[in-house]
């Protein structure tokens, strides 16, 4: 009943958290795409692999994140965590599916689907930094 409840904490949070990430100030991270992308000249190629780099570093600061509330939480709302994780992560792959499949085709959809699934990383980052940010009422 307990780990149910630490659970639904945990769900509830990250819903609130999910509304107030929409006006969540621009990180490092997206401001290096802008700049690698006023640089592109709008080259398809040079533009994908802006945001190849900027996912792979969204990804990176997710992975720390994570770790970093692993080693911080209780062992109760740490299972939490795992869970949340781990559902989030199929629900990841589900999404990037759909985006693949609900975008046009051409090499210009290419950075533009690449984009969509790095948005689906930045929530979660914006996700686990607000739990960390709030570590004392956890």
């Amino acid at each position: 009943m307990k780990m149910s409840k630490n659970l639904l904490f945990i769900i509830l949070m990250l819903s609130c958290l999910q509304a107030t990430c929409q006006d969540h100030q621009p990180e490092e991270i997206d401001n290096d795409l802008q700049s690698c992308l006023d640089g592109t000249d709008m080259v398809t190629a040079a533009m994908y692999s802006c945001y190849t780099q900027a996912t792979k570093r969204w990804d990176l600061k997710l992975d720390t994140l994570y770790q970093k509330l692993i080693k911080s939480l209780n062992p109760t709302t740490k299972q939490s965590l795992i869970q949340s994780q781990q559902q989030w992560l199929k629900y990841k792959e589900v999404e990037f599916q759909l985006i693949e499949v609900a975008s046009g085709s051409g090499t210009m959809w290419n950075w533009v689907v690449l984009g969509k699934k790095m948005s689906v990383i930045r929530q979660r980052v914006y996700t686990l930094n607000g739990i960390l940010e709030n570590l004392d009422d956890y």
